[in-house]
């Protein structure tokens, strides 16, 4: 009886010792946790002082490039970008925290006329560098009642009321696509067939495209400086047409050239025209 009862004490002793050893490391872990948790608050709280430290904040700007664009405006875009917050506690002017392509693509968007912007930061100074490229105008473009600038990029970056006469103007007769600034209005595609009937025309016939005219179909209606209409098909060979056309003109229409109304270029490689 007293082996029994010796053994039972024994076990109970053992079953104390391990639920006081666990009680321990239980409390121990929670400690830790505990100290953990408080160093991590402690990190980000000094985190958040750092980026909001007045010291550590841009606040000059600097712009240069711009040429059709106020730099007042720029500059006013910008201060309004450095003024803003994340969830009211991080503000983007940090220097640790400065993002300069959401800048940059900021920038682009509210000026179409910018196609490219380039972001220097001045630690010692505290002060942001922003130099823009700025789009030139390659042609006019119309859809609807709407006409604006396009670059070579085919982006149109500013809306016109009058057709400048020293550029290319298209012409596109139905309304549909994207008419916002800042939209690529005349594709790849588009640009390149424009380039090659300008440059072969002007090369191999001297004439002067105005306007080119298009809609749905395949006809392009293309209206000299001289005043007077060429219509062709946009998969026609460009460089056979317009050796037609000149051909026709010299050897047909002569000195009646600037009587013309059109020249009909769209049946193989016969040349239809019509005088006013």
């Amino acid at each position: 009886m007293r082996k029994q009862s010796n053994k039972k004490h024994r076990i109970q002793n053992r079953a104390d010792f391990v639920r006081g050893r666990r009680s321990r490391i239980v409390k121990e872990r929670t400690v830790r946790m505990s100290m953990y948790g408080a160093g991590i608050i402690a990190v980000c709280v000094l985190f958040v002082m750092l980026t909001r430290w007045s010291r550590l904040q841009f606040t000059q700007i600097f712009v240069l490039g711009a040429r059709e664009v106020p730099t007042e405006q720029i500059e006013k875009e910008i201060s309004q970008y450095l003024a803003s917050s994340t969830g009211g506690v991080f503000r983007a002017s940090s220097m640790l925290l400065f993002r300069r392509a959401a800048l940059a693509g900021d920038l682009e968007r509210t000026f179409p006329q910018i196609s490219d912007v380039s972001v220097n930061r001045i630690f010692t100074d505290r002060a942001i560098e922003i130099t823009v490229t700025e789009r030139d105008p390659w042609a006019t473009f119309c859809t609807g009642d709407t006409c604006a600038y396009i670059a070579e990029d085919g982006v149109a970056y500013a809306h016109t009321l009058a057709r400048d006469a020293s550029l290319m103007t298209l012409i596109r007769q139905e309304s549909s696509g994207n008419t916002d600034l800042g939209a690529v209005w005349c594709d790849e595609e588009c640009r390149s067939a424009v380039r090659t009937i300008k440059n072969v025309l002007e090369r191999d016939a001297h004439l002067g495209a105005l306007s080119i005219t298009y809609g749905e179909d395949e006809a392009l209606t293309l209206t000299t400086r001289e005043g007077w209409d060429i219509r062709i098909l946009r998969t026609a060979d460009i460089p056979r047409v317009t050796e037609n056309i000149k051909i026709a003109l010299e050897t047909t229409i002569k000195e009646r050239r600037k009587s013309l109304d059109y020249i009909d270029a769209r049946f193989g490689d016969r040349v239809h025209y019509q005088y006013k």
